[in-house]
């Protein structure tokens, strides 16, 4: 029923759509099979499921795994373990490049940043209860407090009042994007936590990540919108640059200009510098795929093979699939092409590509199951 490199669907919706092509006289109608098994199965899912609902949803997996038994075939590495080649694992760990350790230092000193850092020291307001900053003073990046004008009276007496009286930090961009209404949301200050650092991750992998890709824009019904994300996202290049590197990283715009990216590209980043020395070990035409989470660093990693000269594929989410498997074919055949990039996304499924000895993850997943699943693209016996 499914290739093996593909698990199974986890949607009982995606398995009845399956089953309705390859076996229909099993899969019946979509209403039937809900109410045998989709609804069952969902209700023994929730928390505080009585013992009669677990049951019924015991029953219902075991009368669906005994229909499925006559329909998929399932396999693991432990059958074609003795005709796999050994597999070695390694972590490397790169170094920031001294602007990228320049600039995150600068990134981290922003007041969000600093608010969610020191969140859960006790707070320094002076009042009786004993609270942590994020619970107290500190769920909102107020601008700093001016100096008090009498020396009389103690700052801790009077740092609550202080701070209620303070505007919202100007730098604290970030924190004004997700409140435009300068208001806290109950789960101040850690409700940024993703957002930040989803752009500590950019800025080690690329530096470039924080500027304003404008060749990805595309016409949309909603350009206010991307005009106001696009301003935002400016903004806090400008930030998190400064004077000093604004000018070295070509502004707040992602540069597009094949000399400044042949002479930055690579040095800009302790990653992609570890990268191409990585590679540089590698016997001549021998097959790599690198695998990234971040369609933009994807670009970015296009961008420096071109600079080194590396002959390279390409694979994401945007490569309509009727093209998928002729990519695959040519890199497979064309023994000049060695590098192939592909989005964990796109390529973590559904493809064999045992042509290949190396895989490099270059940006990771936030779910660690989706890169080890990539690691088995190139070992899969057909």
């Amino acid at each position: 029923m499914h290739p093996p490199t593909n698990p199974p669907p986890t949607k009982t919706e995606e398995l009845w759509a399956l089953l309705s092509i390859v076996a229909p006289h099993l899969a019946g109608t979509n209403a039937d099979f809900t109410n045998a098994y989709t609804k069952p199965l969902n209700w023994g899912n929730k928390r505080g499921a009585s013992a009669e609902v677990l049951a019924k949803s015991a029953a219902a997996q075991a009368s669906l795994d005994s229909l499925l038994f006559h329909v998929l075939l399932k396999r693991d590495d432990s059958m074609i373990a003795h005709r796999l080649k050994g597999k070695s694992e390694y972590v490397v760990f790169c170094k920031l490049t001294p602007m990228q350790y320049a600039i995150y230092e600068r990134v981290l000193a922003l007041p969000e940043f600093q608010m969610l850092l020191h969140r859960k020291e006790l707070c320094d307001c002076g009042r009786r209860e004993a609270k942590t900053k994020g619970e107290c003073c500190y769920r909102v990046p107020l601008a700093p407090a001016r100096p008090q004008s009498s020396s009389s009276t103690p700052l801790t007496a009077t740092a609550g009042i202080l701070r209620s009286r303070q505007a919202i930090d100007p730098r604290a961009l970030l924190w004004r994007q997700h409140h435009p209404e300068g208001i806290a949301c109950e789960r101040c200050p850690s409700c940024l936590t993703f957002a930040l650092i989803t752009k500590l991750q950019k800025l080690a992998n690329h530096p470039s990540l924080l500027q304003y890709d404008g060749s990805s824009s595309s016409s949309s019904s909603s350009i206010s919108s991307s005009s106001s994300s696009a301003q935002a996202t400016r903004a806090f290049a400008e930030l998190a640059f400064g004077p000093k590197y604004l000018e070295e990283m070509g502004g707040t715009d992602r540069p597009t200009n094949i000399r400044f990216l042949l002479n930055a590209i690579p040095k800009q980043s302790g990653k992609l510098r570890d990268l191409d020395r990585l590679l540089k070990t590698f016997p001549p035409r021998e097959k790599v795929l690198i695998f990234s989470f971040s369609v933009q660093m994807l670009g970015l990693l296009q961008a420096f093979a071109t600079t080194q000269e590396y002959s390279f594929l390409s694979l994401d989410g945007s490569t309509p699939g009727g093209e998928r498997q002729g990519i695959i074919d040519r890199f497979s055949t064309d023994k000049n092409i060695t590098l192939f990039f592909i989005s964990t996304k796109a390529g973590g499924l559904g493809l064999n590509l045992t042509c290949a000895s190396k895989v490099v993850i270059f940006d990771v997943n936030w779910n660690p199951t989706h890169d080890l699943q990539v690691c088995f693209v190139c070992v899969c016996d057909r």
